[in-house]
Parts: C-alpha cells; structure tokens; sequence
C-alpha cells in the first residue's frame, strides 16, 4: 500500500512540474531558447554542478553560452557556435564550471525576482523570456514560435 501511495506521489509531482523526464525543460523548448538571438532574451533550467553541489538555476541561455565560451577559452564567432552546439547536445542540461569567470558570466550573484517568475513558468512546461521593453519575463517565445 505505501508503495502505491508512494509511486502515484511521483506521479503527481512529476506531472505538476510540467516539465520533461527526469523534470527536464523540454528540449525543443530549451534549443529554441539558445538559438534566440533577439533582444528579447530567453532563459533556461539547468543543473548547476559547483564543487560537488548541484542545483537548479534558470539563467539567461545568451549567459549560459557565454559561460561555455569563458569555461571552454572560446572567443570569436566561431567559439560561440561551438558553445551552442555543445549546449544544444547536452540533453540533459546539466552543466559543471571550474572557471570562477565562467560562473560569473551565469549572472548567478543577482537572484532578481525575474528569474524567480521564469522558473516558474518553466517548471510547468513552457518557454519563458523577457520583454525587451517591459522587462517583464512572459510565457512564450519571443519569436511566438512555440
């Protein structure tokens, strides 16, 4: 009986989250959001693994691909489409920095209410970004193309 009882517990949570397997943002989700290049900026859930501790940041894809750059010593147009490649294969958007400058490029010294909301809006299964004029984070592509 607590087995039951147990299992559909998963199930609830897991369903409420909105989000793929294992809780993952959904992947057509997650690359729509690295490939935009608007002003408007996507953000992103990912596993943050830092000194053997992970957890769960929503940060701007623009920050995460730059971070990839600084960790990886990329630059030029070419180190960017080397990062995003290397973010759109992660399928299961877990990322490990040793790189104090690439950590910092994350922008995770500024827990602003934002990415808060997008988290949100993440967890259950749909795209988040923020307005370029407003500031405000919306559900949806910037693109409106999911």
């Amino acid at each position: 009986m607590k087995l039951i009882r147990s299992a559909l517990i998963v199930t609830v949570i897991a369903g409420l989250t909105g989000c793929g397997d294992n809780g993952l943002q959904p992947q057509k989700h997650f690359e729509a959001a690295l490939e935009n290049t608007s002003t408007a900026p996507s953000l992103v859930r990912i596993d943050l693994i830092e000194g053997g501790t992970t957890s769960t940041q929503c940060v701007y894809a623009n920050d995460l691909i730059r971070a990839l750059m600084v960790e990886r010593g990329l630059r030029n147009a070419q180190g960017y489409d080397e990062a995003l490649k290397g973010a759109r294969a992660n399928k299961l958007h877990r990322f490990a920095f040793r790189r104090q400058a690439a950590l910092k490029e994350l922008g995770l010294a500024y827990v602003e209410p934002e990415r808060r909301q997008a988290c949100e809006i993440i967890a259950r299964g749909r795209p988040a970004f923020q307005d370029d004029m407003s500031g405000e984070i919306r559900e949806g592509s910037p693109m409106g193309n999911l």
